[in-house]
């Protein structure tokens, strides 16, 4: 499953998104338009810009469903969801997460926690070198495909995500289903062809089964005819303790850093 799909059947050949694109990696073929997934780093700018419909994220919904069918799928949630869900108690969102049929709930951000000591020993590291983080999949992309030359400032560690959904499988659960704002965490996407993976990536093991954005759990508890105002509020099966859900804030790792250890 590629990261970005293209339909002919609604592409006016105005070739916005290749105008778009950041990396050329959008282009004119078959008097249409493809995504190289070689060159792709899952930013979204050529989805942004179609006014068609023409471009999109490659849907993971089907596949969420399918792990649940399977069943013991855990759910691993960013710690921005209540911004998508303005009218709703985040915790009866929870709930209807929980309705749809996963066993577990887990913060993303206790990844971020997880991962401090890391992050810590990283940039106390005497390198004498810049130290970039590596929370971002398109990010991380970017440098690996089209910035080799940055690789050795990115810092060698996985992405909250991908620490909790190793931290779930370590627990014992089979599957993860990560939930999030932005379709590139799909980079991260385990073994078995479900996502794109970089050369680093490759080398991660762990990573979730399949990534839903917030608008597709949206439009699952929509097909699911579940309301959300009508679930039992609940709380998830492992939290942050507080500092981690800074992390989608602005310099949101550092701040997290600081809260919990003043070294910075």
């Amino acid at each position: 499953m590629g990261l970005i799909e293209t339909r002919d059947d609604l592409c006016t050949r105005c070739y916005a998104c290749v105008r778009a694109c950041p990396v050329d990696a959008m282009y004119a073929a078959d008097g249409a338009v493809r995504a190289d997934s070689a060159m792709c780093i899952g930013c979204g700018s050529c989805v942004q810009e179609c006014a068609h419909g023409a471009v999109a994220f490659a849907d993971h919904t089907q596949l969420a469903l399918d792990l649940l069918a399977q069943g013991d799928t855990v759910a691993v949630i960013a710690p921005g969801f209540p911004g998508a869900f303005p009218d709703n108690d985040p915790l009866q969102v929870i709930g209807a997460i929980r309705a749809l049929g996963f066993s577990a709930v887990w913060e993303a951000a206790a990844g971020a926690e997880m991962l401090a000591s890391s992050y810590r020993a990283a940039l106390a590291a005497p390198f004498g070198q810049t130290v970039m983080t590596s929370t971002c999949p398109a990010a991380v992309r970017l440098i690996e495909v089209h910035r080799p030359d940055l690789v050795k400032n990115l810092a060698p560690i996985v992405s909250p995500e991908t620490a909790v959904s190793r931290a779930a499988r370590a627990s014992g659960h089979s599957q993860v289903v990560c939930i999030a704002p932005c379709a590139a965490l799909r980079l991260e996407c385990g073994a078995g062809g479900r996502g794109q993976a970089t050369p680093a990536v490759r080398g991660v093991e762990g990573g979730p089964d399949a990534v839903l954005t917030l608008s597709e759990l949206r439009e699952l508890f929509d097909a699911s005819g579940l309301r959300i105002d009508q679930c039992p509020p609940s709380v998830p099966d492992v939290t942050a303790e507080g500092p981690g859900r800074m992390l989608p804030l602005p310099a949101g790792l550092l701040h997290s850093l600081a809260a919990s250890d003043g070294a910075f």
